[in-house]
C-alpha cells in the first residue's frame, strides 16, 4: 500500500515548491491510459517476449544513462 507515502511526499515536496505539476499531471493522466494497453499486451504475449522486450528497455536505458 503506497499511497499514504505517496501522498506525503507528495505533500512535502509541494511545500518546498520543488514538484512539476505540468509534467506530474501529464504523466499520471499518460499513465491513466496506459495501464490498460499494457495489460492486454501483458496478457497476450507470451512471457518469453516480455521478458526480452523488458530487458530491451532496460538495456537502452542504461546506454541512455551512459551517454548522459
Amino acid at each position: 500500500m503506497a499511497e499514504p507515502s505517496t501522498v506525503v511526499s507528495l505533500v512535502t515536496y509541494a511545500l518546498h515548491r520543488r514538484v512539476d505539476w505540468m509534467l506530474g499531471i501529464s504523466l499520471a493522466i499518460g499513465g491513466l491510459f496506459g495501464v490498460g494497453w499494457g495489460v492486454r499486451m501483458a496478457h497476450a504475449l507470451p512471457e518469453r517476449a516480455l521478458v526480452l522486450l523488458f530487458c530491451g528497455l532496460m538495456s537502452f536505458c542504461a546506454l541512455l544513462l551512459l551517454l548522459d
